[in-house]
């Protein structure tokens, strides 16, 4: 469906940019601050892993326009119009994470998300042998090995890490520390 609307939007694009994710702001008030507005005023365009997916099949700011902030106003146009969302919602915060690394990693309802990104941002050889956060009860390396070793060679150890401990964060528990992930290591 065509909705042709007109949005005023400010992009900043980091020097890190494609591996820092740019921040947009709607700058005429067509987009109210109750409508999928982060904390700081910029749009809640999605979560950083799905944004990253985006970003890794199009690298450009054009592509990032495209895939990303032309889905979302389209979205506000179209609750407008209709009281409803056509791509349906993610939940904010930790809940919204969670459901997005289950469904983009294609892991079964009650999949520990936290521990599947902990997983992912250990090395393979450790990763394999801590048991699946599937809560199957098997080890990663007979069980979810395929969707772990995605997730870390799409993302990276690094960008890994830094989502499992913003979702620890969220979560309510203490930012993780290196010296408390070796800990985390040593008792899984």
């Amino acid at each position: 469906m065509v909705i042709d609307e007109h949005y005023a939007v400010k992009i900043e694009v980091p020097r890190g940019f494609p591996r820092a994710l740019p921040r947009v702001f709607e700058t005429k008030g067509r987009v109210p601050p109750t409508f999928h507005r982060n904390p700081d005023t910029t749009l809640c365009l999605g979560s950083p892993i799905a944004l990253r997916f985006a970003i890794e099949e199009e690298p450009t700011i054009g592509g990032f326009i495209d895939r990303v902030v032309v889905p979302y106003l389209y979205s506000h146009a179209y609750f407008v119009r209709f009281d409803r969302m056509p791509f349906g919602e993610l939940a904010h915060g930790a809940a919204g994470l969670e459901d997005d690394v289950r469904r983009l990693f294609r892991l079964p309802p009650g999949t520990n998300a936290e521990e599947f990104l902990r997983l992912a941002s250990l090395k393979r050889r450790h990763a394999n042998k801590r048991r699946c956060p599937c809560r199957s009860g098997v080890r990663v390396g007979r069980c979810h090995a395929a969707a772990v070793h995605e997730a870390r060679r799409r993302l990276g150890r690094l960008v890994c890490r830094a989502e499992w401990k913003l979702l620890a964060w969220q979560q309510g528990g203490p930012l993780p520390r290196r010296g408390r992930m070796n800990r985390a290591r040593q008792s899984a």
